[in-house]
């Protein structure tokens, strides 16, 4: 990282230009090859500190921000608070921002599209074993003898109802016809 400083009436410590270099690690983080301006300036003798941060980038744009304090710290604080900010957002719009199909995708997207509506989802035919017709208490007795999870039959009982006995979630048995 490069950092360049240019002051007006301000004096910069070595402890300041440490705690900036720090602070300015974090910039890395969105930009390795980040080169920055760092401009001190104070117009009178006792009045506020005005820090203008000052980003290059390597893909080349430049952000900017101008903050102002009562000492070089706080100004300096206030403008890397804003240029995290500025920083964060173009970062996220040039990576997620939204991407353009070409000509030649949005034409095989549509061929694609196209086959697939032509094409029949194939059957695949399965045959029904024959239904026994039983009681309900021989298809209970069935699903317990044989330890099955369910029965299908036709219920002797209910007009040769097709029914099924099964066992639930408590492995109590329960029952479901398809006529009532």
């Amino acid at each position: 990282m490069n950092i360049e400083y240019q002051t007006k009436g301000v004096d910069v410590s070595t402890a300041l230009t440490t705690w900036l270099q720090r602070r300015l690690r974090k910039l890395e983080r969105y930009d390795p090859g980040v080169r920055v301006e760092v401009v001190l300036r104070r117009n009178q003798d006792k009045g506020p500190v005005e820090a203008d941060l000052i980003i290059h980038t390597h893909w080349g744009t430049i952000q900017s921000t101008r903050a102002q304090g009562y000492d070089e710290r706080t100004a300096l604080a206030r403008a890397l608070t804003k240029i995290e900010q500025q920083l964060r957002r173009f970062k996220d719009r040039r990576t997620v921002g939204r991407r353009r199909a070409t000509v030649e995708a949005i034409q095989t997207l549509e061929q694609q599209t196209m086959a697939a509506e032509t094409l029949e989802p194939p059957v695949r035919r399965v045959p029904l074993p024959a239904v026994p017709l039983m009681t309900q208490e021989e298809a209970v007795q069935s699903l317990l003898d044989r330890e099955e999870t369910f029965v299908i039959f036709r219920d002797l009982d209910n007009d040769e109802a097709l029914t099924v006995v099964y066992r639930d979630k408590d492995d109590a048995i329960a029952l479901v016809s398809s006529r009532p």
